[in-house]
């Protein structure tokens, strides 16, 4: 009898471990399917709120058209009446950059104060950008510097 007993008993817990197992076997996989489904949900809630903006290309310029355009910077019209207004009374030949009229585009190309491959390190830039002669340039002027620059700092 006591074998009986104890076969009886160890089936029991057999049987109760199974049980168990499928509960928790069942409980997992509903949890297993409502994380899955959350983040599908989560998934497709951010896919369609996500925006694509559609931008039509500029045509490309005309290479016949020698008219200059607006916002073309223009050395003698541009850049040097500023020297002329701002900088000459320093920069006049006692200081290594001339900036006088007809001494300063080549003072700048030669002395290594333009950088054409990448416009927005050139010495010209840095000074009046963030350099020592911040404190005496403005913001247009310092965005005309760079724009005059990234044109090619053409003698137009």
């Amino acid at each position: 009898m006591v074998c009986l007993s104890g076969l009886k008993s160890f089936n029991q817990i057999k049987a109760i471990r199974r049980y168990l197992k499928n509960i928790i076997t069942i409980k997992m996989k509903k949890i297993y399917r409502r994380v899955l489904l959350l983040g599908l949900v989560s998934s497709i809630g951010f896919m369609s709120s996500c925006e694509k903006e559609y931008f039509e290309p500029a045509p490309p310029p005309d290479p016949n058209d020698t008219t200059p355009s607006v916002d073309t910077v223009s050395y003698s019209l541009d850049m040097q009446p500023y020297f002329d207004a701002n900088c000459v009374n320093c920069h006049n030949g006692g200081i290594v950059l001339n900036l006088s009229p007809g001494l300063s585009y080549d003072a700048l190309n030669n002395g290594g104060y333009i950088n054409l491959a990448t416009p927005a390190s050139s010495n010209l830039y840095v000074k009046i950008n963030v350099g020592s002669m911040k404190q005496y340039s403005t913001p247009d002027y310092t965005a005309m510097t760079l724009k005059w620059i990234e044109e090619g700092a053409k003698n137009n």
